[in-house]
């Protein structure tokens, strides 16, 4: 199936790879180097029509500049995201007990810095199933005009 994925990751030389792996694999994605970068998150509530989602799965780094991918995720689920929290997928070289326990609480998958593209792609495969086969998604070229906003 192809999915739609955000991917939120301030390093260039983390994130153009990343990007280009998951077009390669015949997915959508639309890249940030942060999340204030996104007008998804920074406006005050999730701006997706009700029946439609701007997204499948969102990537994040744990540590950015001006929010974590902890707080994007927090951010996230208290406007009422679409994309279900189990099709968040955190990426970080490393990880306080406390925030390993919150994502696991969150139902959030974590990925070590460095990964392996076979471990990424098992992450896919399980998000992939959590997405129902009817589902609506914001047209594309109307997500970019949203995000282009703020690049």
């Amino acid at each position: 199936m192809k999915m739609r994925i955000l991917v939120f990751e301030d390093e260039f030389s983390v994130r153009k790879p990343l990007c280009s792996y998951l077009r390669l694999r015949g997915h959508e994605v639309l890249d940030f180097p942060s999340p204030v970068t996104c007008e998804l998150v920074v406006s005050k509530k999730c701006t997706c029509p009700r029946d439609q989602a701007c997204a499948d799965l969102v990537i994040t780094d744990m540590k950015m500049p001006e929010m974590s991918g902890l707080d994007l995720v927090r951010v996230l689920a208290e406007k009422g995201c679409k994309a279900p929290t189990k099709n968040k997928i955190v990426i970080s070289s490393s990880l306080s007990p406390d925030q390993e326990e919150e994502f696991r609480l969150l139902g959030c998958h974590y990925l070590h810095k460095p990964f392996d593209l076979e471990d990424l792609s098992e992450l896919l495969q399980a998000c992939e199933k959590n997405i129902s086969p009817d589902r609506e998604l914001v047209p594309i070229e109307e997500l970019r005009k949203t995000c282009r906003k703020l690049l």
